[in-house]
């Protein structure tokens, strides 16, 4: 029988629906999760139907607050989850009585069950399960296409964490929700609004020459930026000129707000900038609208400023 976090991952790949089970073997409906004793993974191309029960380890090691396996009920539940907000999710969790995972170790979870993440550092002894026992990891990795960044939810409590936060100022800046993740990480710019559909967060992984790994959290709005401290992890915010945005920020004025983060403003080479945007301590970067070839000097020219304010403001390498 295979691992059941892969078994999973596949099964949501192949748009497969898993069943919870009694005791008994009676369907249960998702709503009882806490009541149920076993996932039923249904038949895929020529595998069969798998069963696993729900406090069966995974493979998938939560580090926060301390190191833990979670069990298959923690895992199914933060799936069956995957649209609520951070307040919900932790209320469902309660009422059910399930272990609720921090913001990074959730996104991180939900990113590899969806394909969106190849690797986790959470999985042991495992490579995010780009094959599983057949040997054939296609149905899983297909996901990366098929899925759809589904909503996330956020908690900046984890201090112990890697990940650092960029925001983007409003949805009309060029670099948004929807594809800030294939800019940033492939390199690749589509000139695209931000979908209904899309997260409110995205998580980015970059291993630089300068910094080593680091795992990135963009964030579309600054609502969950809830306490003083989270905005000590805030490294850079993307703008299009209108201050009034900078309303809820902890540094309102974008004067003193950029002078604590990188600033930078994403245009199509040739379009205006708006006067304000020139008074304020921003890196105006210029994309073409058709010559795509030309996305990786700019998104590397992006990695290369924030980086050295990375460094300069004393953050670690992270040499691996």
């Amino acid at each position: 029988m295979s691992d059941p976090l892969v078994a999973l991952r596949t099964t949501i790949a192949s748009n497969l629906t898993p069943e919870l089970l009694s005791k008994d073997g009676e369907v249960l409906p998702d709503a009882d999760l806490s009541k149920a004793a076993s996932l039923r993974l249904p038949a895929n191309g020529d595998r069969e139907a798998q069963t696993f029960p729900l406090t069966e380890l995974t493979k998938y090691e939560s580090k926060i607050p301390n190191k833990m396996q979670l069990d298959l009920r923690v895992v199914y539940n933060c799936w069956l989850t995957r649209d609520l907000n951070v307040t919900d999710y932790i209320q469902v969790s309660d009422e059910r009585g399930i272990f609720n995972l921090k913001f990074v170790e959730r996104a991180d979870l939900l990113g590899w069950l969806k394909g969106e993440n190849e690797e986790s550092e959470n999985i042991l002894n495992d490579k995010a399960g780009k094959a599983d026992e057949s040997g054939d990891g296609n149905a899983a990795n297909q996901a990366t296409d098929e899925s759809k960044p589904t909503k996330k939810t956020v908690s900046f409590d984890d201090s112990s964490s890697a990940e650092l936060k960029l925001i983007y100022e409003h949805e009309r800046t060029l670099l948004n929700i929807t594809n800030v993740k294939q800019f940033l990480e492939n390199a690749v710019f589509e000139n695209v609004m931000k979908s209904s559909s899309s997260s409110n967060v995205q998580m980015i992984a970059r291993k630089s020459p300068r910094l080593g790994y680091y795992k990135f959290v963009v964030v579309d709005n600054t609502e969950r930026l809830t306490r003083p401290e989270y905005w000590d992890r805030v490294v850079a915010v993307f703008v299009t000129g209108q201050a009034w945005q900078f309303k809820q920020y902890l540094w309102s004025d974008p004067n003193q707000l950029f002078q604590k983060v990188a600033g930078f403003c994403l245009t199509f080479n040739g379009d205006p900038v708006l006067p304000q945007v020139k008074q304020w301590n921003v890196d105006v970067v210029g994309i073409d609208r058709n010559q795509r070839f030309r996305d990786r000097e700019v998104s590397e020219m992006i990695w290369t400023k924030i980086e050295r304010w990375m460094i300069a403001k004393g953050w670690p390498v992270r040499k691996r």
